[in-house]
């Protein structure tokens, strides 16, 4: 029910509450599409009053949404997947609305409200220290201290907002929050029925016969879905160790920066088996490891730049093309297995960007320029083909089939001694029969989950038992009282409970205060989404469909130049992307990923 306020051990600012916009149900637009655009749309960009957002608003809003992200993460800039891009649009269009709603309002926080807010969120020592931290962390973000000033103006602005727009959540009676802590909080001791169909799979018989009437029925199941085949290929960081360990002999500093990066870490961050700190020697040899590491994927990430742009001039738009180019350069295509939008690609080391990026090309071009980058390799893609959906035939997949309608009656008769099993022990509890008893005459597995309460997240349950199911049907019985058999995807459970343990009044005095503050920071979010959405109704606010929406700068393969760079929207769509531009002209910082967090200052 209530988030938690975390506290980041290597950031020296302290998280107030910030304005959380969740469960949105605003006008999504209903059927956008991208397309050839003179100029940004309200298809692209959203809406306000009917008005396209300008371009340079939704720039500014986007950066500061960006800091925002970064600040409450405590200090990673966001993902450049699509998923995160499309959530950061959406955040931005959602700041630029606040923004304009502040000036509407008439509200400016002063200069001391703006420099008690940079305190709380950065610290003394950052606020002390500014052009160190735009050096070291806001450039690697794209952001420079004017940006950050701005940001600052209007959150501070905001909370006043949020302050004005929430008043009245603020009000909780003690009485109240008493009452809400002991019922979120009392511990429910329970014993848990348990009807796993894998228990009756030595009961179930299918026949022939059955197997052909279960593929019949079940047909949809087993039909195929469209699928596609890429041509790609792979720049390995493990092919370019050569090259990194050329670039890193020619950095002179290159000890002094291992020694700040350990420094930095603490040696309590490098762990080597069992957990043990390893030693200052074998820390800083792996921190060279990850620096060579970051080096190399570089360095294939540059490589395949350099070839993207070569396919990009030469207007490569199929794999056919794509593969002759290649193989001209000696460069290896290998083709990927069968995948579909959720299948396919289990079993190998392809990136989720490597599926949307190769369905993307079915509307697009069948060639994606711009490198795609992981942890140990760089792709390049071209799209093979297109499998048609297919059924396959019940001799195809026989065994599967045979083992589904197995399955299927094994889960049958669980469901049925659960059923039967609840009707018995009804009339065993009216007649005071103790629970555990019952069960084992029954021959009924019986689990007894460790006392729990509804605030609390249930861990170690047995397989198949939903923990979240498993305190909704607790909460609602009395002690002594089972539920009523209830169906899973693996059986079914009934739940017994077995008595409420109270919360103790020296509990409930040391933790209420906090209790109460979760419960006013959960109220003030809940108003101030309540006047948000009115506002949003009123002034027409229209927010691009996910499916339509894409990563600012995407669509340019030189747009993955920099992976810190703020965010910039692709204005329209030009008759041909970009060029992708070589975007490793200058060699990158040696701080392996480990090292990307900011440090606490001291």
């Amino acid at each position: 029910m209530f988030g938690t306020i975390r506290r980041h051990q290597n950031w020296l600012w302290a998280v107030i509450i910030t304005v959380i916009i969740i469960s949105f149900v605003i006008f999504f637009a209903p059927d956008v599409k991208f397309g050839g655009r003179a100029r940004p749309s309200a298809e692209l960009l959203g809406s306000i009053n009917g008005e396209a957002l300008d371009l340079d608003e939704f720039n500014a809003a986007a950066t500061e949404a960006r800091l925002n992200a970064f600040l409450r993460s405590g200090g990673n800039w966001p993902d450049r997947d699509a998923s995160s891009m499309d959530n950061l649009k959406r955040d931005a269009i959602f700041r630029a609305f606040l923004i304009r709603k502040l000036k509407e309002m008439h509200i400016q926080a002063s200069p001391e409200a703006v420099a008690r807010l940079a305190r709380e969120r950065l610290g003394e020592n950052v606020v002390n220290n500014l052009r160190q931290f735009e050096k070291e962390y806001l450039a690697q973000g794209g952001v420079s201290l004017p940006e950050l000033e701005r940001y600052l103006e209007h959150e501070a602005g905001i909370q006043q907002l949020l302050q004005a727009a929430t008043a009245g959540a603020k009000l909780i009676e003690p009485r109240e929050a008493a009452s809400l802590y002991r019922q979120q909080n009392e511990k429910l001791a329970t014993q848990v029925a348990l009807f796993s169909a894998s228990n009756y799979l030595a009961k179930a018989s299918v026949t022939p016969e059955a197997v052909t009437n279960y593929y019949t029925r079940q047909q949809a199941l087993y039909r195929l879905p469209e699928r596609i085949q890429v041509a790609y290929i792979p720049y390995y960081a493990s092919n370019f160790m050569a090259e990194a360990e050329k670039t890193m002999a020619q950095r002179t500093n290159l000890n002094a920066q291992i020694d700040e990066i350990y420094l930095r870490q603490g040696p309590d961050s490098f762990k080597g088996t069992n957990d043990a700190k390893l030693p200052e020697a074998e820390a800083k040899a792996k921190i060279k490891e990850l620096i060579k590491h970051d080096f190399a994927l570089f360095e294939a990430r540059r490589t395949a730049n350099d070839f993207g742009t070569e396919l990009y001039n030469q207007e490569i738009t199929n794999a056919p093309a794509f593969e002759k180019l290649a193989a001209a350069k000696g460069l290896v295509v290998k083709t990927s297995p069968p995948f579909d939008r959720n299948k396919g690609l289990e079993d190998t080391e392809f990136p989720a960007a490597f599926r949307q990026k190769a369905f993307d090309m079915l509307d697009k071009q069948a060639v994606v320029y711009a490198p795609i980058v992981t942890s140990n390799a760089v792709y390049l893609i071209a799209l093979k083909g297109k499998i048609p959906s297919e059924l396959p035939t019940l001799a195809q997949i026989r065994d599967k089939v045979t083992a589904d309608a197995r399955h299927a009656q094994a889960m049958e008769l669980a469901r049925a001694a659960g059923n039967s099993f609840h009707t018995t022990l009804t009339n065993a509890l009216a007649q005071k029969k103790p629970f555990a008893e019952v069960a084992e005459q029954a021959k009924v597995p019986v689990i007894t989950v460790p006392p729990f309460s509804l605030s609390a997240s249930i861990t170690n349950l047995e397989a198949g038992i939903n923990p979240r199911i498993l305190q909704n049907v607790a909460e609602s019985l009395k002690p002594g009282e089972a539920s009523q058999f209830i169906p899973l995807m693996e059986g079914g459970m009934l739940v017994y409970l077995r008595e409420r343990i109270p919360v103790s009044d020296e509990q409930l005095n040391k933790e209420l205060p906090e209790f109460v503050g979760r419960l006013r920071f959960y109220r003030q979010n809940e108003a101030f989404n309540d006047w948000f959405r009115k506002q949003a109704e009123m002034a027409k606010l229209v927010v691009p469909q996910k499916e339509t929406m894409s990563a600012p700068g995407g669509g340019s393969p030189g747009s993955q130049a920099q992976p810190g760079s703020a965010p910039k929207p692709a204005p329209a769509a030009a008759p041909k992307p970009a060029a992708p531009k070589p975007t490793a002209s200058a060699t990158p910082a040696p701080a392996p990923a480990a090292a990307a967090k900011p440090a606490a200052q001291k």
